[in-house]
Order: structure tokens, then sequence, then C-alpha cells
């Protein structure tokens, strides 16, 4: 896998991954290790970008993203943490960012859109009370997310 992420424009693997990815031991983790392991990633592969990074701020939970910005600087994102376990996050996170960044979107805007797409249709799929191994019902919130692109890209 490592060579994999060596040949990569970008890698974005959730925590777990990024630990194994960079030899650290996941039970040690803590928020202030969240740069380190970027640090760890860029050696594999100049843009990475890790998902499911959970913090407390002001005593509430927020969910990171740790990216790399257009200018390699490492950046994080958060949105509200929604509790439970939802199978298929990762996948639709990255394939909005992917979606955002194939048009043009600056990283900075882009994680910004796939975070808060990802977050509303975990949000969607905690109302529906949705059977959890089906994935996320992202199709609702999709026509937000297209309409996110379609301004972020006039702006570009």
């Amino acid at each position: 896998m490592k060579g994999l992420c060596r040949i990569a424009d970008i890698i974005v693997p959730n925590l777990t991954e990024a630990c194994c990815l960079t030899d650290t031991d996941y039970a040690s983790v803590t928020e202030t290790s969240y740069g380190e392991i970027m640090e760890k990633l860029k050696a594999l592969c100049p843009c990475p970008s890790v998902t499911g990074c959970d913090e407390t701020k002001g005593g509430q939970t927020e969910s990171a993203v740790y990216y790399t910005d257009a200018n390699g600087a490492v950046k994080r994102y958060a949105t509200e943490k929604i509790e439970g376990a939802f199978h298929g996050a990762g996948d639709v996170y990255v394939s909005a960012l992917v979606g955002a960044l194939a048009r043009g979107i600056a990283p900075d805007t882009a994680v910004a859109i796939a975070a808060d797409f990802t977050k509303d249709s975990i949000k969607q799929t905690a109302l529906d009370k949705t059977e959890a191994r089906y994935g996320l019902n992202s199709e609702s919130r999709m026509f937000a997310y297209l309409t996110a692109l379609e301004r972020a890209a006039k702006k570009s």
C-alpha cells in the first residue's frame, strides 16, 4: 500500500488507515498527534488528507479532516460530529472531494464542500434510521452538493 501511495497524487485514509501507513500506534493517538501523522503521510504522498479525526472544542465533539492545501501546508476542517457508526462515510467523502478537485475547485473549498456533504448525508441517515450496513443516504443531499460545486466553480 505504501508503494501505491508514493505514486498517488492524493491519498485519503481514515485515521486508522493513516496510523497503519505511518507505523503509528493507534492506541497512543491524541488530538495533538494529527499533525505529526500528516507530516509522516506527506513523505508518502504530497497531498494527504485524513478523515475521522475527532476533537473536542468547547465541550463539543467535532469530526475533523486534516488535509494539505495548494501550498503544501497542513490544515483542518471540522464539522459537527454525529454519533453512531455510518458505513461508507469515507467513500462518500473521498468521492465528493475528488469530484470537487476535478472541477478545478481549490483544496480548501473542496474539503469544506465534501466534509459538509458527508456530514449532511450522515445526519440524514441518522434521521431516517436506515440500516447502517446499507451506507449513507447521500442521494437526498446530492442537489445541495451539486449546487455548492457550481457556486465554487464559478468563483474559481
